[in-house]
């Protein structure tokens, strides 16, 4: 379609914001090169921006978002730092990341606006990453934030073996685990990023956010409530980038364990995983600690009794191979039929 658009007849861009709602994000590196990549001004008029099935109006994910005024913050300031990305990139893509670390210096003078740089880009390179290695095209197959896709238009809760079977973004040079073991089967040389190394990826940016936060965290000024909550928010992103780091190791696991039959590869997985399993690590009392769950996240992490038995269950379904079906529902209804596996 594009060489058929005209400098006469140009078109307009649509940006959707599908990702992120809940964390505050902002990478000027990963900004900077999505609008560089954006088609020419021979080709746009512009381009406009937007969340799909989210409102960029009063802040209802944060616990405490209400002002001096009585009136709950607008998502515009919970999000400054991105909207800003945006809209000054978009204008002057050359803006150096200097420029944006002395604007967090200004907003929270308490703290080094270096380290400060440094969280809020490390952190926020783990949903680019960990999408692209788990592509979903559209909102209802992937929602980064929670783990999620549509439940009964696409799969629901993403499991271990989805990480093992699923896609990789194309274009980006990713390989998903089939075409990995493809390669190393057949002896091919491998230019591309590999699981594994998909995986040591997200583990250094969750361990160097969870290092700068502990330095910040000394300096802050107890005053600065936005800081204290973007601090929140970079760490829950270093936890969720290490959930997704295990889940990818423990679908390579899966993967060998498939191929070789070897039971080591099995032991080894159930090791892997129940260190990180969604009942075990902190990613959900860090994240409900800031922001309220939300119909996208609420089933992210269960807890009640009856929950994390069901977790435990699905956890030994996917190593085993044996569907371990949903309890029946106490009034009746026909809710035990559908394996989770």
């Amino acid at each position: 379609m594009l060489p058929e658009i005209t400098r006469e007849h140009r078109t307009w861009l649509t940006v959707r914001s599908d990702d992120l709602y809940s964390f505050r994000w902002g990478d000027p590196e990963f900004a900077r090169d999505f609008i560089k990549n954006m088609p020419g001004p021979d080709k746009l008029a512009g381009y406009y921006m937007g969340p799909d099935g989210y409102i960029w109006g009063r802040d209802f994910l944060s616990r405490d978002a209400v002002g001096e005024n009585g009136r709950r913050q607008l998502v515009w300031d919970r999000q400054w730092f991105s909207f800003n990305l945006s809209g000054r990139l978009s204008y002057d893509p050359s803006l150096s990341d200097a420029h944006f670390q002395r604007l967090l210096g200004a907003r929270h003078p308490s703290v080094s606006s270096g380290k400060l740089f440094a969280a809020s880009q490390a952190s926020s390179r783990i949903i680019p990453q960990v999408t692209r290695y788990n592509w979903g095209a559209i909102d209802v197959h992937w929602y980064p934030e929670a783990n999620l896709s549509h439940p009964a238009q696409w799969k629901g809760f993403y499991i271990v073996r989805h990480f093992m079977e699923g896609k990789t973004m194309l274009g980006e040079d990713v390989l998903s685990i089939s075409e990995w073991l493809e390669k190393l089967r057949d002896k091919k040389a491998i230019a591309a990023q590999t699981p594994p190394e998909v995986a040591a990826a997200l583990e250094r940016d969750a361990d160097t956010t969870l290092k700068l936060l502990t330095e910040l965290r000394q300096q802050a000024a107890a005053a600065d409530k936005e800081l204290t909550l973007t601090l929140g928010d970079h760490e829950a992103q270093a936890l969720l980038c290490q959930y997704y780091a295990a889940k990818i190791r423990g679908a390579i696991d899966l993967a060998e364990f498939n191929a070789s039959a070897d039971a080591q590869h099995r032991r080894r997985r159930c090791r892997t995983w129940k260190r990180r399993s969604p009942t075990g690590n902190n990613t959900p009392r860090s994240t409900t600690a800031n922001t309220r769950p939300n119909c996208s996240t609420a089933s992210v992490a269960p807890t009640s009794p009856r929950s994390r038995r069901r977790r435990r269950q699905t956890l030994k379904s996917s190593v085993t191979g044996s569907p371990v079906r949903r309890p029946c529902h106490p009034r009746g209804r026909n809710e035990c039929t559908e394996p989770i596996t």
